[in-house]
């Protein structure tokens, strides 16, 4: 199909069959019929259609609502993966609106009894609308008033990885987390004032990130091989992005020894023993912490002692006898080297 006005009327009736009777059948059909269209035709069904998708699986009603959640979800990337998003409300409300399909924000626990399926449907979602916007999106949404719902989007993510076995659930948190970040294979890694911006918000969530990681490098082998060289890559690509120099232009400003000693000196008692990570934090506290804590050369520092501490936790990568994994150990060597000294 390359003509939009036999598109819109191919699609519109099954549509709006799907909107009048959310059935297996008819949510197939038009998936199958969405995959035929051409991605000019998507990007403009996307605005008329993608957000009364995300209102219709939310509202399904029925016995088997999971399974027809699934399959409208399904839609949802068909449209994704053709087009992409223009609009930063649109990708702020397609992101709130699918993490809170899987995420109870009331309890803060993933939501119980849904099924494998379903759970990686979601991800997926969350990785795409993450992914495949307009760079200019990332100024608009990668804001402080936006942190808290982006920060609930990764930690969902996390919390995937820390409560399911499955491969493939597994897999495709870590690659929601890394499209959340923005250090995903598809972004413009020349384009500094963007990865600054992410890194400037989200450095907040390293120290969870960093438990997640190396959770997974440490764990079972029966996991896959393919699930522990995202980890890794996904490590190694965050840890860039935080601690990755973007002003160095200073490298070229002459220091006197005096400065040069005030930059190297020991921090007093009281920054050293400052929680500046919030580790083990309280609820309460955390507010607190995330709304006042800045990417500061101390908050870098400490995060740096912690990083080298885990580090170490790794460093059996080096004689993996998986080819590809030492591949992968190697690669985040050459990224710090790279990027953050």
């Amino acid at each position: 199909m390359e003509n939009f006005s036999e598109v819109f009327t191919t699609i519109k009736p099954l549509f709006e069959a799907v909107i009048r009777q959310p059935t297996k059948e008819n949510i197939l059909h038009l998936n199958e019929q969405l995959k035929n269209v051409d991605n000019g035709s998507v990007q403009i069904l996307q605005n008329i259609f993608l957000q009364q998708f995300i209102i219709l699986v939310d509202a399904v009603p029925g016995q088997n609502k999971i399974e027809l959640k699934t399959h409208l979800l399904q839609c949802i990337i068909t449209i994704l993966e053709k087009g992409r998003l223009s609009k930063a409300v649109a990708m702020k409300t397609t992101l709130l609106a699918t993490m809170k399909l899987i995420y109870d924000p009331d309890t803060g626990t993933v939501r119980p009894n849904l099924s494998e399926e379903y759970k990686l449907a979601v991800l997926k979602v969350l990785s795409l609308v993450s992914r495949r916007i307009q760079s200019e999106l990332i100024e608009e949404v990668y804001v402080k008033e936006n942190l808290k719902f982006l920060s609930q989007a990764i930690f969902v993510c996390v919390r995937i990885v820390e409560t399911e076995r499955a491969r493939k659930l597994r897999f495709q948190a870590v690659d929601s987390i890394v499209s959340l970040l923005q250090v995903h294979d598809d972004f413009d890694y020349n384009d500094v004032v963007l990865r600054c911006l992410v890194a400037e918000l989200l450095f907040i969530t390293l120290p969870k990130l960093l438990a997640t990681f190396v959770s997974i490098i440490n764990g079972d082998e029966k996991q896959g091989t393919a699930v522990y060289r995202i980890a890794i890559k996904a490590l190694g690509r965050t840890l860039s992005l935080i601690f990755q120099d973007y002003a160095k232009e200073t490298l070229n400003d002459e220091y006197s020894i005096e400065q040069f000693r005030q930059l190297t000196e020991n921090y007093s008692e009281k920054v050293r023993n400052a929680n500046i990570l919030g580790l083990g934090l309280r609820e309460n506290e955390k507010i607190k912490y995330f709304n006042e804590t800045t990417r500061s050369r101390e908050w870098l520092l400490q995060a740096e002692k912690k990083v080298e501490q885990v580090l170490q936790l790794i460093l059996h990568l080096r004689g993996h006898e998986e080819e590809l994994i030492r591949l992968e150990f190697a690669k985040i060597n050459c990224e710090l080297l790279r990027n953050c000294t």
